[in-house]
This record gives structure tokens, C-alpha cells and sequence, in this order.
């Protein structure tokens, strides 16, 4: 979508790290903004941020993981909004331990959060697009979507499964000629430098990027109507992993550093779930 003046774009997850990045470069180009997240303070904090720089927004608190939430939401931005022309699934949560490390309640709320939120608020808000024959859908995947990520695993499927579910979606709008002009970005980068990597170390031959320089390359592919975002381009490397046999695919993850990136990895924003560092458990 080359020009987003005066569209409403909502962000779901953006209060922070690339979903209110994403809300700044939507800002500047003059659209009007629905954010969504369910941390209330940070929402309120990042609408007035956007407000104050000059944008129209209006700000919504939802857990994406509740369907009846979710539909409710799309009840009040239709009310005080309008109907979306721009949705960007952005929410996310990440965890990083050995497959059996990881508590059960981690596994089902990064597949909850991750892909059926992203389900929900596409159900929620694609008729929206679909009435107006009109607008785009972004999709924040991962690197770890194209290729599995050691001790990554629900994040790793649930990404997968973005990219799964966005093609298929955007291959079913295109069998709709008179759908034409919707479209689908998918975005799959490297680690990026929010609170979900701290002490992360990126794999060889990338670098953490910052918010803001992830936002304005899938900002600029979403311009561009470009329908998939891959950054940098040594992650295409990932998709060797699924055709290659499984021992040289391994001697490939362990020179990328792959094996290891994840050692580090904290969050405190999961206190009261088992945090301990994945290189001790594998």
C-alpha cells in the first residue's frame, strides 16, 4: 500500500520494541493508528508519545489470546475509529530453553499468543479489508519461521506456522480477481533487539537489529507490496537446513553460531515460570 494518508492502520502489540516503531513510520506518513496491547501503562504511555509527535490514535488494551476479546475489539475500533484498512499482527512472546525444559503453561501461551492470536484478529478485522476491496495484511514471522532455532521450539512452530497461515491466506485472496488490491506482507528477520532477546547473541553473519531498522525495512516492504520481508539476507541460509541431510545441516547451524545464540537468553517479564539458562538444561 503506497500511500497510507488518512488510513486506519491498527498494531496489535504496539506499545513497544517494532509494533510502536512500526506506529512511528505510519505516523509520519499521516495514517491514523488503533493500537492494541494488553500491558495497559505501556499502551497508554506510547499513544501519548504519538499523539504528542502529531498522530491521530486511539489506543485499545485486548489479550489477543481471547477470541471474545478480540471481537470485542473489533466492535469498539469500528465504533470510535472506523474500519481498518491496514491490520500488522505484530504481538508476540518468546522463550528459550530445551523442548523439555520448557513448563507446559510456556508452550500453550506462545502458541497462543503467536499464531491464534494473529488468527483472531485477522478473523476480527479481514472483513473490514474485504468490504473495501482494499488494504494490506502484515505479518510478523521470524527467521526462526523459515528454519529451526535450537531451544527456540514453540517460538520456532508458532512462527512456522505464521508463514504457513499467511501464504495460504494470500494465495486464497488471490484466486479472488476483484481481491486484487490486498495484499500480504510477511516478515521474517533476524533477532531483533527488544525485551524478548535480551542477552541474546545473533548468529553469525547477522547483527541485532534495532526497532526502528526493523520496522522501516517491513514498513518499506509493505510500501513496496512486497510479500515476503527477508533480513539480512544470510537467513535465506535457514531454508538450506530443511534439504540438506541432517548432519551437514547441523555442521551449518554450528558455523552459523545458532546452536549457541540462545545461551544467554533472559526475561524477567516471565518471573514465576522456570528461567534458568538453556545451556545448563540441554
Amino acid at each position: 500500500m503506497k500511500n497510507v494518508e488518512g488510513k486506519l492502520a491498527l498494531i496489535t502489540g504496539g506499545a513497544a520494541g517494532i509494533g510502536y516503531a512500526l506506529a512511528g513510520k505510519f505516523a509520519r506518513d499521516k495514517a491514523r493508528l488503533a493500537l492494541v496491547d494488553i500491558d495497559r501503562e505501556s499502551l497508554q504511555k506510547a499513544a501519548a508519545r504519538l499523539q504528542y509527535q502529531g498522530a491521530e490514535v486511539y489506543s485499545f488494551v485486548c489479550d489477543v489470546t481471547d477470541r471474545s476479546q478480540v471481537y470485542e475489539l473489533a466492535r469498539q475500533v469500528h465504533q470510535t475509529a472506523g474500519t481498518a484498512d491496514i491490520l500488522v499482527n505484530n504481538a508476540g512472546v518468546a522463550y528459550a530453553a530445551c523442548f523439555m525444559d520448557i513448563p507446559d503453561s510456556v508452550h500453550q501461551k506462545i502458541i497462543e499468543v503467536n499464531i491464534m492470536g494473529y488468527i483472531w484478529a485477522t478473523k476480527a478485522f479481514l472483513p473490514d479489508i474485504l468490504a473495501k476491496k482494499k488494504g494490506h495484511l502484515v505479518y510478523l514471522a521470524s527467521a526462526t519461521g523459515l528454519g529451526g532455532t535450537p531451544k527456540l521450539s514453540s517460538y520456532s512452530a508458532s512462527k512456522h506456522a505464521v508463514v504457513g497461515f499467511a501464504e495460504t491466506l494470500r494465495w486464497e485472496l488471490m484466486m479472488d480477481k476483484s481481491l486484487s488490491q490486498i495484499h500480504v506482507t510477511i516478515a521474517c528477520p533476524a533477532f531483533v533487539a527488544t525485551k524478548m532477546v535480551e542477552g541474546v547473541r545473533a548468529p553469525r553473519g547477522t547483527r541485532l537489529l534495532t526497532p526502528d531498522e526493523a520496522a522501516e525495512k517491513i514498513y518499506r516492504a509493505m510500501k513496496r507490496d512486497k510479500g515476503m520481508l527477508v533480513t539480512p539476507a544470510t537467513v535465506w541460509l535457514e531454508l538450506l537446513s530443511k534439504v540438506l541431510p541432517p548432519g551437514l545441516a547441523m555442521q551449518l547451524i554450528r558455523f552459523m553460531k545458532v546452536d549457541t545464540c540462545m545461551d544467554g537468553w533472559r526475561d524477567d517479564r516471565w518471573k514465576g515460570q522456570a528461567t534458568w539458562n538453556a545451556a545448563q538444561t540441554c
